[in-house]
């Protein structure tokens, strides 16, 4: 583990502020700062120590960094399906998906709505199932006014540019276990226990002391942040909420959401005719309105072809990804289309953009 004389020599560096300062914000012990969110993630798996063979649970509906850091740790991504309303994965799926060989649970804040991991909390007392939370989108967000980043035993966020702080690159790792902390900051300092003395297998996910000097500046004002995101969240609900063929995410009244995104799901025309939509609400809000990750992580060619495109499959045994069929997460990856929360999107644009909606689609479904 880091020695202590390195700790001190730290103390007084921006990623030390930096860390501390987000640990108090979202209310743990322990914040890692590391190069990217998927560098982050792959820490955390890391720090888990699986055997080969042992497998994670997370959610097909997100980007395939999340799956690929279970590979990366040695690994096998197991996936479960999300809830249709909440677009976030489903505790009673996850249950079910589990094995005696799980070590642990990735649950995703997707689009910044908090996760209710409420369902997995005797499976994890009982078998010890680590609960890993990807919170690249759900900085600010809260649950029974417990803000993510505390809820489970590691949380990791992203600072990609379009995130709630904003750095281009970089990521932090929360946790209340001391243990897991160390471990994830051996592994981000390339296995180090002290100076040249390597005990581990680990990498160079170290934060650049520029980035934190930026992050310390933004991280003053995050609420602020967040509270802009969730103005225009209202303007979106307020414009769509009486439009019958629109889906928001359901959020529960003891939820606080951070908007990284506003997403709705289509119904009533075709896939095809919504991916039309977008990119004409686009060209007429000159804003980018996206259709989301388009694949689930199983349908992506890696995991279809996994047999023959990952070496790890030589030594352990993989689901036959192209077996999958998960109905809600299908459901949702076809027909979710991103309304934009960042700083390039006021209110007025906002309640433009939702009418460009309503217009493109009544077009769309007449032709």
């Amino acid at each position: 583990m880091p020695n202590h004389e390195t700790r001190v020599q730290a103390s007084s560096t921006p990623i030390y502020e930096f860390e501390e300062k987000f640990a108090r914000y979202v209310g743990v012990k322990h914040a890692i700062a590391v190069s990217s969110g998927t560098a982050g993630l792959m820490a955390a798996m890391m720090a888990l120590q699986m055997e080969p063979g042992d497998n994670v649970v997370t959610t097909p509906l997100t980007h395939i960094s999340t799956a690929n850091a279970v590979l990366s740790a040695g690994g096998i991504p197991l996936f479960a399906d999300v809830n249709k309303g909440t677009f976030c994965l489903d505790s009673e799926k996850v249950v079910e998906a589990m094995d005696e060989r799980t070590r642990g649970v990735i649950g995703v804040h997707l689009y910044g709505l908090p996760l209710d991991v409420s369902a997995l909390e005797e499976v994890r007392r009982e078998k010890g199932i680590r609960v890993i939370d990807d919170a690249a989108h759900a900085l600010g967000a809260s649950r029974h006014g417990k803000k993510v980043g505390s809820i489970g035993d590691m949380t990791v966020f992203s600072f990609y540019e379009t995130k709630h702080i904003r750095l281009g690159e970089g990521g932090m790792i929360t946790t209340d276990d001391h243990e897991l902390a160390e471990r994830c900051r051996m592994v981000s300092s390339h296995g180090q226990t002290g100076k040249y003395n390597h005990t581990a297998l680990g990498y160079n996910f170290r934060l650049a002391q520029g980035l934190a000097e930026a992050a310390l500046k933004q991280l003053v004002n995050i609420d602020a942040e967040v509270n802009r995101r969730r103005r225009l969240a209202r303007v979106y609900t307020e414009e769509l909420q009486k439009i019958s063929w629109i889906s928001p995410q359901n959020v529960d009244s003891n939820v606080e959401h951070s908007y990284y995104m506003f997403p709705v799901v289509i119904e009533g025309i075709a896939p095809k005719k919504i991916d039309d939509l977008a990119r004409l609400v686009s060209l007429e809000a000159s804003c980018p309105v996206s259709r989301g990750y388009g694949l689930l992580s199983y349908q992506q060619p890696f995991y279809q072809n996994i047999q023959k495109l990952f070496w790890g499959a030589k030594l352990m045994k993989f689901p036959d990804y192209s077996r999958y069929d998960l109905h809600s997460a299908q459901h949702v990856v076809e027909r979710v289309v991103e309304l934009p929360t960042t700083d390039s999107v006021d209110e007025e644009k906002a309640v433009q953009i939702s009418e460009y909606l309503v217009k493109g689609f009544r077009r769309a479904s007449s032709s």
